[in-house]
Order: structure tokens, then C-alpha cells, then sequence
């Protein structure tokens, strides 16, 4: 099987400044993974290929763990595809739909990463899900699975334009995927003030589920409490402002 090689990586600081074990395992992992970037765990084997000794594996494979995603014994190598000219993924590429398979196929066991890995591969994240487009329609659509997206949202304001936005939403991505979006950006609001979290028909019209987990965080959290609002305004007052 021949591959791209990115000849840059050379010059690049992250990888000139590994060890020399982490370099000789990165190549040997770009090589031996499969065509989405997947490869499985196996010091012993590693260990055999490359002709290191364990320990000295183990401190190679941590200086890797940058550009590594682990879950379970699979790793997925962040840049492989890029590096292979395979993005952005394009469904007509019959090269890109194998890709699309291998990656519907690790789905479950990633799913804590599905916004980044789709990030990644410039993709909506309804492309790697495992339902597929054949059944988006009968799913996605189903009332009751948007009735529960859209009480699973923390806030309930113009339910009749939200329940909309959600059908739209549902048409460019799973019903599943979106639902674990919306459990998931309740969590992370859980305790902001409500003025702060958008409408939810805005919410699902701007795609907000495709955004950085981490900026999720930072609703409300830059904001002055009312308590703290309140306060300010009466030493304005007792000043005579």
C-alpha cells in the first residue's frame, strides 16, 4: 500500500523536539494504520517491529499522546488525513466513503470525540454516524425524539420556532447525535444565568452543536453575578451617581 509522506514534519518544532523512539514509532504508525487513521494498541507487537525496549516504548508513545486520541485499545492519529490530502471529506470521493465506513465503525467507541475528530475532517457530524442518511428521514423526524431534544434544552422560550429549528437541524444531522449535543451543552450551562444561554431556535439555526465543546464552558462564566450587578448599583447610588 503506498502512502503520502509530508516531508515537512521534519521542520515542524512538535515533532523535531520528540525523542528519537517517539519519531521512529510515529512513522511506523502512519504506516501501519488503517486508511481513517485507526490503529490498534499493541506494545508487545510494537515493541518486536521496532526493536525498543519496552519502558523506552512507553516514554515514546507519551510523547505522542499530543497528537493521539485513545479510547479503549484504538488510537486515532490526528493529522493522518490531512497529511494524506483526504480533507476535507467529500461523500462523492469513493476513496473518502471507505474512510467514512472505518470511522462509522469505530463511532461508538469514540463518541466523547465525534465535534473534534468531525472538526478535523471538515465535516457535519452526521457523516460518520452509523445510522447513515437512509434512515435519517423515519428517525430524525420522529416527533417524540424531537419533543425530547427539545426538552432536553436548558432553555424553553418560543417552543413553536424551536421545535422548527430542530427539524432543520435533524435534516443535516442525526437525531441521536443531536440530542447527546444538547444533553451535553445542558451539563456544561447547568447553574448560568439564562440571559447568557441563546434562544433555542437560535441555537439550532447557527448549528451550535458543531462548536468547540470547550467555548460551551464559557457561557455566562465572564459575566458579574446579579448579586454582584446589584451591589455595584447601590454604591453608585450612595455616591450620588
Amino acid at each position: 500500500m503506498k502512502r503520502f509522506t509530508e516531508t515537512d514534519k521534519w521542520r515542524d518544532k512538535w515533532f523535531r523536539e520528540l525523542h528519537p523512539a517517539s519519531k521512529l514509532l510515529f512513522l511506523y504508525m502512519i504506516d501501519n494504520c488503517n486508511n481513517a487513521g485507526f490503529i490498534e494498541k499493541d506494545f508487545d507487537l510494537w515493541v518486536f517491529h521496532i526493536g525498543v525496549k519496552e519502558d523506552l516504548m512507553q516514554g515514546a508513545y507519551e510523547g505522542l499522546a499530543r497528537g493521539l486520541i485513545q479510547e479503549g485499545e484504538w488510537i486515532w492519529i490526528k493529522n493522518f488525513l490531512k497529511h494524506q490530502k483526504n480533507v476535507p471529506i467529500n461523500l462523492e470521493n469513493n476513496a473518502h466513503k471507505q474512510i467514512v465506513e472505518l470511522f462509522k465503525d469505530k463511532h461508538a467507541l469514540f463518541k466523547n470525540h465525534i465535534p473534534e475528530i468531525c472538526k478535523k475532517l471538515g465535516a457535519k457530524q452526521g457523516v460518520i454516524s452509523p445510522i447513515g442518511k437512509v434512515k435519517v428521514n423515519t428517525l430524525t423526524l420522529n416527533s417524540s425524539l424531537i419533543e425530547e431534544i427539545y426538552k432536553a434544552y436548558p432553555r424553553k422560550e418560543n417552543r413553536g420556532k424551536a421545535i422548527e429549528a430542530i427539524k432543520k437541524a435533524c435534516k443535516k444531522t442525526d437525531g441521536e447525535i443531536l440530542l447527546e449535543a444538547v444533553k451535553e451543552y445542558a451539563e456544561v450551562t447547568k447553574g448560568c444565568d439564562m440571559q447568557f444561554v441563546p434562544h433555542p431556535a437560535t441555537w439550532f439555526n447557527n448549528l451550535r452543536w458543531e462548536d468547540d465543546r470547550e467555548q460551551w464552558k464559557l457561557v455566562g462564566r465572564d459575566k458579574p453575578k446579579e448579586s454582584e450587578i446589584d451591589l455595584d448599583e447601590e454604591l453608585k447610588l450612595k455616591r450620588g451617581a
